[in-house]
């Protein structure tokens, strides 16, 4: 009964982090929405090229929705072999979703734009935790044994 609470607690959390990942940051916590306005022959248009962080949050989508879906599967699957293998994905997703706004796309140089002031830190933020619950939950499985149970 234990070990089924778990599960279900564990496998919730990654469903909520991985959604608030996904969806948050294309709506909560969305990046700024300015963009560099394009220029033809010298003269510029109506048309706008979207910014770093306009990207970042774009990318967001993968992993936040790779979270959410292994969650379920942490809820579908009681080997603690099989629970391992998607902890371990899941820490490296964690790192992802900090890594897309901190180094790997960016986002604005600006201090008072959006994305420096809410979508960066959330992302840290949800980033660290999926780390932390993973390698909790990491721990947990693992000091309990490799024995399906």
């Amino acid at each position: 009964m234990k070990n089924t609470f778990t599960r279900f607690i564990s496998g919730s959390l990654f469903i909520i982090f991985g959604l608030l990942v996904a969806v948050g940051s294309q709506t909560i916590f969305q990046p700024c929405l300015d963009g560099i306005q394009i220029c033809a022959d010298g003269k510029p248009t109506n048309m706008f090229m979207p910014m770093k962080c306009y990207w970042s949050g774009m990318a967001e989508i993968g992993p936040g929705a790779a979270i959410a879906l292994l969650g379920v599967l942490l809820l579908c699957f009681r080997q603690s072999q099989v629970r391992l293998g998607i902890i371990f994905a899941q820490t490296l997703l964690g790192v992802m979703v900090i890594l897309f706004p901190a180094c790997l796309i960016g986002i604005c140089a600006s201090k008072t734009h959006d994305c420096r002031i809410l979508f960066y830190p959330m992302m840290l933020v949800l980033g660290s935790l999926v780390i932390v619950l993973s390698l909790i939950n990491g721990l947990f499985i693992f000091r309990k044994g490799l024995s399906d149970a």
